[in-house]
């Protein structure tokens, strides 16, 4: 038989074949056999074999080398990978069991590790060689190959086979910036719609937030993005790529999604170490990533503990580095800090935020804390009843409401009833308001004005008192509650050695760079914050 080089063995394919053929030519046994030790390849007729397209080839461990081998892998080696580039060789010799394609010849290289017998025959599966992968061309290290979604008419079916996102769309989304986009979304249980007409898009590398009370819709949202939940309307894409719409979505497991659940969702059997590993077990330096991923989260001296042997803030530490180490595009957090105390909660946000913007993850957290969700995101989603009335940046949640229920949910503050009478000006009972530009509304018409507590500023010589109706000590500053003389009540935040009695009387003015204004619409009291 022909040789075609010294690249490596037949895996084995001799001696299988010694143990299951009858009837073989010996001395091309023999001829098999002295090529495995010596490592040459060898040309075999060849066929197409359906079975081996169908059902996946574990892998045999590669063959034995030569004595003098240096050890190293030769370039032309490669993985096997299913495809259908599979072939059938006939051992045989053509006219014997191979009416297909007799006489074809293909060199077979004998260190690819996919030598097998089929069960419909006697033949031996090979996957043919490729060229050497050039050194500029080569993965680097730790990187994750993203399969394609295929070829072809980009239907749902085609989409859902192939496993993953494309890295083409990932890159793509890098470059345009968008990468999770919620467009007219609808989805709920049964026949109760429990979100309606939501559009919200992030940005790559942005932390976003569901903000809202309990019942509103946000972990439901959280749910539909991460494929528990099926959607009526609308569509979700993730990278450019549709994951959810109507009637079809994408599996949890291909959407390249982690997740942090409320109660951590941790392995009472595994260690820590192995908690991380759960779904990384095939990473070629999976010992190296989770160290790093234990150094990440302050972790590093306790990869051999269990989940009980942990507090509450360093289990929730070991979800979150066990949802980082897949190297998610998008990572959920439903609601990660609700079982941790005041101190604990405000120290661990901090540093959760840390670590994302660290490594650079998209995430979307789920809370009813403002705070919290003033302290970790770029922008924040405010929820009520099912609809999202405004989705922006914290800053401008606080100081540019769009809605009264926006004005009223987001921090503290009381409203007081005004009327207009110039764009840029509002008489009230604290005297006329000045804003820095113009605001829409007809001169004369009745107005609802927001003022926070940080907007009224304590002034011993001003004309204009306030009575002490209740007071909350926090350190460097005492939040007071005063009543005007009109009745009206209002929250101040004083210097704490501002010390003032329950019943006294304190200056005060107003001191808002701008207004927030909303059109009159019932009592006063219903618009005013808790």
């Amino acid at each position: 038989m022909p040789v075609a080089g010294r690249h490596a063995d037949v895996s084995g394919a001799s001696r299988f074949y010694q143990r299951q053929n009858r009837g073989v030519d010996w001395r091309w046994q023999q001829h098999v056999q002295q090529l495995y030790r010596s490592g040459d390849s060898v040309r075999l007729p060849v066929a197409c074999c359906l079975p081996c397209r169908l059902r996946a080839q574990p892998r045999i461990p590669r063959a034995g080398r030569r004595a003098g081998d240096s050890g190293s892998r030769p370039e032309s080696s490669s993985r096997w990978r299913p495809s259908g580039e599979h072939r059938r060789l006939d051992l045989h010799g053509p006219g014997r069991g191979n009416r297909s394609a007799q006489g074809a010849v293909r060199t077979v290289p004998g260190n690819a590790r996919t030598a097998r017998s089929c069960r419909q025959g006697r033949v031996v599966h090979a996957l043919p060689a490729r060229s050497p992968r050039r050194r500029d061309q080569r993965r680097p290290a730790g990187r994750r190959a993203v399969g394609r979604l295929g070829s072809g008419r980009k239907s749902p079916a085609r989409a859902e086979s192939a496993a993953g996102i494309s890295r083409r769309s990932v890159l793509s989304a890098r470059m345009s910036q968008l990468l999770l986009n919620l467009r007219n979304l609808a989805c709920g249980y049964q026949n109760q719609r429990v979100v309606q007409d939501l559009n919200l898009h992030l940005n790559a590398g942005d932390i976003g937030c569901l903000l809202g009370s309990s019942g509103c819709g946000k972990t439901t949202t959280l749910r539909a993005i991460a494929g528990f939940e099926p959607i009526h309307a609308g569509e979700i894409t993730l990278a450019g790529d549709v994951i959810s719409r109507p009637g079809w979505t994408l599996a949890p497991e291909k959407r390249r999604i982690g997740m942090v659940f409320q109660d951590y969702a941790l392995f009472p059997h595994l260690s820590v170490a192995d908690n991380i590993a759960f779904g990384i077990r095939q990473h070629p330096r999976l010992d190296q990533v989770i160290g790093e991923l234990l150094e990440l989260v302050n972790l590093g001296a306790l990869g051999k503990r269990y989940p009980h042997e942990l507090s509450g803030g360093q289990q929730q530490r070991v979800a979150l580095a066990r949802a980082l180490a897949p190297e998610p595009q998008l990572l959920l957090l439903d609601e990660p800090f609700s079982n941790l105390d005041g101190e604990l909660r405000r120290r661990l946000s901090h540093e959760v935020r840390d670590i994302l913007k660290a490594r650079g993850t998209s995430a979307i957290l789920v809370t009813h804390d403002q705070e919290e969700a003033f302290a970790v995101s770029d922008h924040v989603g405010v929820f009520k009843e099912g609809r999202l009335e405004q989705w922006d940046t914290p800053y401008n949640l606080y100081h540019e409401p769009q809605t009264a229920f926006v004005a009223s949910f987001i921090g503290q503050g009381y409203f007081i009833r005004g009327q207009m009478i110039e764009p840029e000006s509002v008489h009230t009972e604290l005297g006329v308001l000045r804003g820095n530009r113009a605001y829409p509304g007809v001169r004369g018409s009745a107005v609802d004005v927001l003022l926070r507590p940080d907007d009224i500023v304590y002034a011993p010589n001003s004309d204009l008192k306030a009575r002490v109706i209740g007071r909350t000590f926090k350190g460097a500053s005492t939040l007071y509650r005063l009543q005007l003389p009109t009745g009206s009540q209002l929250e101040a935040i004083f210097p704490s050695h501002a010390d003032h009695r329950q019943g006294e009387e304190v200056g005060i003015r107003v001191a808002a760079d701008h207004l927030v204004l909303f059109a009159a619409q019932g009592s006063v009291a219903a618009h005013t914050a808790a």
